[in-house]
C-alpha cells in the first residue's frame, strides 16, 4: 500500500534551546529556564546562526512546553515543525490510527471525525513525525 504523508513547517519568531543542550529538570533550571525558551524555530535561528537541525525545546503563547523539530538549513532555516499528517489509503477513505480525521475511520455520521484540524489536542512524536500523525502545542500559534 502507499503511504503519502507530509510535515507541516511553520516559519514564525523565537528562540531556544537543543534537547540536547537542556532538559527539563525544573529544580535544576527553575522557572526563569522555561519563560526564556523561545516560541519558533526562526528566533533560535536569528540568535545562533550556527543553529542545527534537530530538536528543541519551545514555548507557546501561553507558556506550554513542548518539544519539536527544526530545520535550520532549507531555505535559511528556522522552520518549526508543527504537524505532519500521514494517511495509508490513497481512496479518500481515512483507516483506524487516522488522528486527522477520526480514530473510527471513514464515517458517513461523523463527518469532521475528530475535530483535529481545529481544536487544541496534540498527539504523536517529533522523532516519529516522519511516519506518524503528529500535532504539537505550536499548531495553535501560527
Amino acid at each position: 500500500m502507499t503511504q503519502l504523508g507530509f510535515l507541516l513547517f511553520i516559519m514564525v519568531a523565537t528562540r531556544g534551546c537543543s534537547a540536547a543542550e537542556k532538559n527539563l529538570d525544573t529544580n535544576r533550571w527553575g522557572n526563569s529556564f522555561f519563560s526564556s525558551l523561545p516560541k519558533s524555530c526562526k528566533e533560535i535561528k536569528q540568535e545562533d546562526r550556527k543553529a542545527q537541525d534537530g530538536l528543541y525545546f519551545l514555548r507557546t503563547e501561553n507558556g506550554v512546553i513542548y518539544q519539536t523539530f527544526c530545520d535550520m538549513t532549507t531555505a535559511g532555516g528556522g522552520w518549526t515543525l508543527v504537524a505532519s499528517v500521514h494517511e495509508n489509503n490513497m481512496h479518500g477513505k481515512c483507516t483506524v490510527g487516522d488522528r486527522w480525521s477520526s480514530q473510527q475511520g471513514n464515517r458517513a455520521d461523523y463527518p469532521e471525525g475528530d475535530g483535529n484540524w481545529a481544536n487544541y489536542n496534540t498527539f504523536g512524536s517529533a522523532e516519529g513525525a516522519t511516519s506518524d500523525d503528529y500535532k504539537n502545542p505550536g499548531y495553535f500559534d501560527i
